[in-house]
């Protein structure tokens, strides 16, 4: 993730950069911000990487929520632009063995209280060595810009 602001206003847009990496493929979102709503990003941008050549790939056109960013696990709800976009949410975790079923319950209950309910559940990266590749190469960094953002709260 990268954080690009030229501006020391309150209500100046933000810039962030996010990449999801799958196996040998990958996909880059723009987001904007603003230090008012740090936990609201507005897509900017089309998709670009590999996973947009693979089809069936749709572009996503929405905001992402920040629900929930705390030491261990972040929580990002997508919420396309248009009826015919699915509304998902995912679960970043720092830990190599995931969340505890515990933390998965009080997760679940955040959403529903939010009127969003699981329809499905898919896991990824679950293997360790994977979960390291992917915690060093992308959620580290992308957890250490949430406690950032957080402080503005």
């Amino acid at each position: 993730i990268q954080l690009h602001n030229t501006y020391n206003e309150r209500s100046a847009p933000r810039y962030l950069r996010l990449i999801w990496s799958e196996s040998d493929n990958n996909l880059e979102y723009m987001f904007n911000y603003t230090e008012r709503s740090p936990g609201l990003w507005k897509n900017i941008a089309e998709q670009r990487g590999s996973l947009v050549a693979l089809n069936p790939y749709k572009q996503f056109t929405g905001t992402v929520q920040v629900v929930k960013a705390v030491n261990d696990h972040l929580v990002l709800t997508f919420c396309g632009n248009d009826m015919a976009s699915s509304i998902y949410t995912l679960v970043l975790s720092r830990t190599q063995k995931g969340l505890s079923l515990e933390e998965l319950r009080s997760i679940r209950g955040l959403l529903s209280r939010r009127g969003l309910y699981t329809e499905t559940i898919r896991k990824v990266c679950s293997s360790a060595a994977t979960t390291t590749t992917i915690i060093n190469s992308v959620l580290l960094p992308l957890i250490a810009c949430f406690a950032m953002l957080k402080s503005y709260f």
